[in-house]
């Protein structure tokens, strides 16, 4: 009797340069970049990845009328695919003072989200970030069971789960997903920091599960930073690049 062979998922994650982000002029720029990449990507990946804050919005709700095109445009050239959406206030999170950071975060109003399809199940899904920082999580800035909950969707069979930005410190968040033990996990990182890849070789050591990441970089041909089998596999591999009005990205595939 034949074994059953199990699907893979090839995923493309992005680095994409700092022009236009968290700018509302920066989104028709990006918003074509985008749908340029879904095009060109077709046959190549079952699910593209974009980073955190990739978009900005005045509100969750406005994100429809901007989204729609790019979910339209994955559904048309068969892919999953997921992405960044932050709101104005994402800026305070970097430039404002403490007062002003702890009102956003101790109101649970975190203002950045991740917005997925998935072609398999042919579900779309929106998760707004819970933490920042592991301070937050150990003063219970967001609830245990919030901390907790799955936030996965399925690509080709794989269950793949979501991070968003600094929910990677969160030790809830981690331990809850380690438990769970899905096939890969994606870290949607705002820029690129120091302490990211710190914080990977920690979660490498820990787990043995695949995790990638992908953000913001303020100069192209970085490295491309995963973990799996407690080991952070970091290489130069660009599989494509693109450019458009000074707004460049870089992408590389990763089979799991």
């Amino acid at each position: 009797m034949a074994s059953k062979v199990r699907n893979s998922a090839r995923i493309a994650m992005l680095h994409v340069g700092m022009q236009g982000f968290r700018t509302f002029a920066g989104n028709k720029v990006r918003t074509e970049m985008a749908l340029r990449l879904l095009q060109a990507l077709k046959g190549r990946a079952d699910l593209v990845v974009f980073p955190a804050g990739y978009l900005l919005v005045k509100n969750e709700m406005d994100a429809s009328d901007l989204l729609e095109p790019l979910f339209q445009s994955a559904k048309d050239n068969k892919l999953s695919v997921i992405l960044g959406v932050d709101e104005p206030k994402s800026n305070v999170l970097v430039w404002g003072t403490w007062a002003q950071i702890h009102r956003i975060t101790m109101n649970h109003c975190m203002p950045c989200y991740a917005y997925a399809y998935s072609r398999q199940t042919q579900s779309y899904f929106v998760w707004r970030q819970r933490t920042m920082t592991t301070h937050q999580a150990l003063s219970r800035y967001s609830s245990d069971p919030l901390a907790a909950m799955e936030r996965s969707f399925i690509v080709n069979d794989k269950c793949i789960e979501v991070w968003i930005c600094g929910e990677c410190y969160d030790p809830r968040v981690r331990d809850a997903t380690y438990a769970r033990s899905p096939d890969a996990v994606l870290i949607l990182g705002h820029y690129t920091m120091p302490r990211f890849v710190r914080t990977l070789k920690a979660l490498a050591r820990a787990t043995q599960l695949t995790i990638l990441q992908t953000d913001h970089r303020s100069n192209p041909g970085g490295l491309f930073n995963a973990a799996a089998n407690h080991k952070v596999l970091s290489h130069r591999n660009v599989g494509f690049r693109a450019e458009r009005r000074n707004v460049w990205v870089e992408g590389a595939f990763f089979g799991i």
